[in-house]
This record gives C-alpha cells, sequence and structure tokens, in this order.
C-alpha cells in the first residue's frame, strides 16, 4: 500500500497523517471481545469517522481484503500492525485489557459505491458484526429492507467477505419470496419498483442468491429501464449507487437483451403484416379461403 491508498496506519503504526486519522465523534463501538485493532471507518455521507475496536483474526478469517493487508509478508500495514501486537503482548497478559488509544488503528475511507449523502454507519456495524460471527442481534440493529440489504452487499464487495455475508442472508430467510412480498407491500410504491429491482439484481449476483437474479433481472428485460432510455450525463454515475448501473457488464447485457425482445416482436410483426398485405393469398382452408379472410386476420393480428 503506498501513502496515496485510502488505507492509512494511525499515527501509533507509524504512518499516516496524525490529523486525518482523529475520531470526530469521539465514538468506539466494541465488535469483538478479544480486539487487538482500532478500524476507524471515514463516513462521507456524515461527515464523520466511525471507530470500532475489532478483532485481526476474525477480519483475516472472514475477508480476503484483510487477509491480504494484514499479512506481513505483503503489506506494511501487516508488519506494522503485527509489531505493535507483539509489544503489546509483551506488557499484557490479555489483549482485553489494552486501552483502546494503545492499539493499532486503520482508517478505510472507502466502502464501496453508496448513494450520494447515504451514511454507512447503520450498515458498517452488522457488517463487522457478520465478520465476526455475532450477527445475532442484527435484527435489532439493521432493518433487513432491500436497501438495506444491497449496501451490506456493496461493502461486502469492497472488502472481499461474500460468503459470510451470503450465509446471513440466506440463514435468516431474507432472500425468500414471502420476504420480497412483504418489502413490496410494505415499502415499494407502485411507481417505483425499478430500484427495488435493481437492488435486488446486485444483491443477487453479489451474494449468490440466483433467485433474485433470475426473477429480477427479467423484470427489468421485460419492464425496460428509465437509464436505457435516456441517460443526460453518464459521468454522474460516479455518484450513484452500484445498482443504477450494474457492474461487471450486467447493465449492458440485460439493456441489449430487451433490445433482442424487442427486435424479435417487431421482426414477426412485420413479417406477418407482409404476409397479409401482399397480393398473394393467405387463407388456405379449402372452401372458405377469400380475400376476406385475409382481411380478419390481418385485423386479428
Amino acid at each position: 500500500m503506498d501513502d496515496d491508498d485510502p488505507l492509512l496506519l494511525a499515527p501509533n503504526g507509524h504512518h499516516g497523517n496524525a490529523s486525518t486519522l482523529r475520531v470526530t465523534d469521539g465514538s468506539l463501538v466494541n465488535i469483538g471481545d478479544n480486539g487487538d485493532l482500532i478500524l476507524a471507518i471515514a463516513d462521507s455521507g456524515c461527515s464523520a469517522t466511525h471507530s470500532y475496536r475489532v478483532s485481526t483474526t476474525a477480519l483475516r478469517h472472514a475477508s480476503t481484503y484483510f487477509d491480504n493487508l494484514l499479512d506481513p509478508r505483503k503489506f506494511n500495514e501487516g508488519t506494522t500492525v503485527n509489531a505493535r501486537l507483539a509489544t503489546l503482548r509483551k506488557r499484557y497478559s490479555n489483549i482485553s485489557q489494552v486501552p483502546p488509544t494503545d492499539l493499532p488503528k486503520i482508517v478505510i475511507a472507502d466502502v464501496g459505491q453508496f448513494p450520494k449523502g447515504a451514511c454507512c454507519r447503520s450498515i458498517i456495524e452488522p457488517f463487522l458484526d457478520i465478520l465476526h460471527g455475532s450477527a445475532a442481534s442484527l435484527t435489532t440493529r439493521m432493518i433487513p429492507t432491500a436497501h438495506n440489504i444491497a449496501l451490506l452487499a456493496i461493502i461486502a464487495d469492497r472488502f472481499s467477505s461474500f460468503l459470510p455475508v451470503s450465509e446471513y442472508v440466506k440463514r435468516e430467510g431474507l432472500h425468500t419470496s414471502k420476504q420480497d412480498a412483504k418489502e413490496i407491500k410494505r415499502n415499494i410504491p407502485a411507481g417505483d419498483k425499478e430500484s427495488f429491482w435493481r437492488q435486488r439484481v446486485l444483491t443477487g449476483m453479489l451474494l449468490n442468491v440466483e433467485t433474485w437474479v433470475t426473477q429480477y433481472s427479467s423484470r427489468l428485460i421485460i419492464e425496460g429501464s428509465r437509464r436505457w432510455i435516456q441517460r443526460d450525463n453518464p459521468e454522474d454515475d460516479e455518484d450513484e449507487a452500484l445498482w443504477c448501473n450494474l457492474p461487471s457488464g450486467l447493465e449492458e447485457e440485460l439493456a441489449y437483451r430487451r433490445a433482442c425482445v424487442l427486435d424479435t416482436i417487431n421482426s414477426l410483426q412485420n413479417h406477418f403484416l407482409a404476409l397479409y398485405t401482399s397480393k398473394q393469398r393467405q387463407c388456405k382452408l379449402g372452401y372458405d379461403s377469400s380475400p376476406q379472410c385475409d382481411s380478419f386476420q390481418l385485423g386479428e393480428m
């Protein structure tokens, strides 16, 4: 990691700028019982920084991103954190006794492509709970709406921790058709279902929920998208949530499939119109063949 990377070690890790790493709201949330690292999340949506005491063991086990970052053989962050923890273990018999101010700290400035102005705190805490295997109380902290689950999936994508988040969603039954029916009835306006479809497609793709991808991508193909009709300024995509422009080529693929469906329908219509408006008789029903029969069939179409 270089100095321009959004991940910087705190002053007590001898890497980064002290003024940048200062916690603005003064709060610290204990996520792991044996937390040995302070994870500070810079929340641009709220213009604040939220700090969490977490376990490096839990993070590395559940997230490929953190496993690489905290590996002393790969990045300076891992080397510095490990060295600091080795010093602390000589001074304290139990890591839980270490004051938060003495623990190494890492600041993260990017949690993924959230909607512009959206705060991430209500999603970060449940996410870290999931990584630590303490997701039992999540229902009291996070309302499991399609919007929130999509944000959870975006964070999982950012930190390469799909499996534990996917297991949580499936274990809690948040992927069922019954849950979707409740969501649509309670929270989704009748004229604005596209955002819901997009959130479900994105979440299904990232968390391996095949039913969401199949069901809601077909809705987008059949109903179409406002974005496919008119896009005044594609550069604004960077300020929109990840589901507004589905990643990995999926947005283009869905638009292409809809165009193919429309072309097929139009070609069939044009084919039969050409036949029944030609001078060649199309009705061949024995004695009932007549120009009137052709006119009737044309009218039926």
